[in-house]
């Protein structure tokens, strides 16, 4: 039993990579696929390096591998053009709301992996092991939407919208990191109250 739990990040790993092979096949502009995947192609390696050097719990990686997979489905599609997200039973949206689901799903999903590496590596303790995950999570959000805008710019100058799916809000930058703030800033109180509940 205890070799099928230390065996666990391995299943989600090979499970992640036949989901991404998958979604690799055709995808809807394989040049905005490639872009998408520049993140992945750089991600993987670091949390196969941190499991190898500090290995988180197997909630982390269920959390981590949900987060790469529903990036998975917006880079094949591309994430303004993911079925049932920009119209539904004929009802057609003013914007295909994908990409904000990712931005919230990367707060919500993350903050725990995050906290779960801080509280292993750099032993924080009290409300600091609960701000600092959190904080990461917004630093993090707002570096991805610059090295979002600079690979759009060096790569693809002619795709800049495309790629960074505007779909003509000026603010979608804005909006997808306070996403990503909201979606962590949920996962903390849910921790936070875990924690209580388990302690009286």
């Amino acid at each position: 039993m205890k070799n099928k739990a230390s065996n666990y990040p391995n299943y989600l790993f090979f499970i992640y990579i036949a989901v991404w092979i998958l979604l690799a096949i055709s995808p809807t502009n394989r040049f905005n696929w490639f872009l998408e995947n520049i993140i992945v192609f750089v991600f993987i390696p670091i949390i196969v390096l941190i499991h190898c050097k500090s290995r988180l719990s197997n909630a982390s990686y269920t959390l981590i591998a949900i987060y790469l997979i529903l990036h998975a489905i917006g880079a094949h599609y591309t994430y303004s053009e993911t079925p049932f997200f920009s119209s539904f039973l004929g009802h057609k949206f003013e914007r295909d709301h994908y990409d904000r689901l990712t931005h919230f799903a990367f707060g919500l999903l993350m903050y725990y992996p995050i906290r779960d590496f801080i509280r292993k590596n750099v032993k924080t303790k009290g409300v600091w092991s609960y701000y600092i995950p959190w904080a990461a999570v917004v630093s993090f959000s707002a570096i991805y939407e610059l090295l979002e805008w600079f690979a759009a710019l060096i790569f693809a100058p002619e795709h800049v919208i495309t790629f960074m799916g505007m779909q003509g809000d000026s603010f979608d930058a804005q909006k997808d990191m306070l996403l990503a703030a909201a979606g962590a800033l949920i996962a903390l109180l849910l921790g936070y109250m875990k924690i209580k509940i388990f302690k009286k």
